[in-house]
């Protein structure tokens, strides 16, 4: 799902089951651009091997960099509790820790804004949900 009419996008998704490179290709694809993707758990993060986490991110860095995105996760049910410590964050890439408040989304981003559209698209998600990954209706 998508939020117009601001500046920055903000695309919630969910169970990406350790597909970054795929969630990132079809974000591009679908030109989405200057934009914070929330991933609502199963993000499938901590259960690969040691410095798998790094090795996916290395892959994709510069493409969210070039696009100005960055991906926030929640913890999901495959996720290691572990993993959302705090400490395994990248650039564009957050592991967002539980019961916690985020100082800042993203470069340069206010969490009230970021909040804003959060309950606005919380509100609206009974009107359709949108898969990044799958790129369904």
């Amino acid at each position: 799902m998508e939020l117009k009419g601001s500046e920055r996008q903000l695309w919630i998704c969910g169970d990406i089951h350790d597909e970054l490179s795929a969630l990132v290709r079809n974000t591009i694809n679908r030109g989405i651009s200057c934009a914070d993707i929330l991933v609502v758990g199963d993000f499938g993060a901590g259960f690969g091997r040691p410095n798998s986490m790094n090795v996916a991110y290395g892959k994709v860095h510069a493409t969210l960099e070039k696009n100005d995105i960055c991906i926030h996760t929640i913890r999901g049910n495959h996720d290691d509790p572990l993993f959302f410590d705090g400490l395994h964050n990248f650039e564009r890439l957050h592991f967002l820790q539980d019961h916690r408040i985020l100082p800042k989304v993203s470069p340069k981003r206010s969490t009230s804004l970021f909040r804003t559209k959060l309950r606005f698209l919380l509100n609206r998600l009974l009107c359709g949900l949108f898969d990044v990954c799958n790129m369904r209706r």
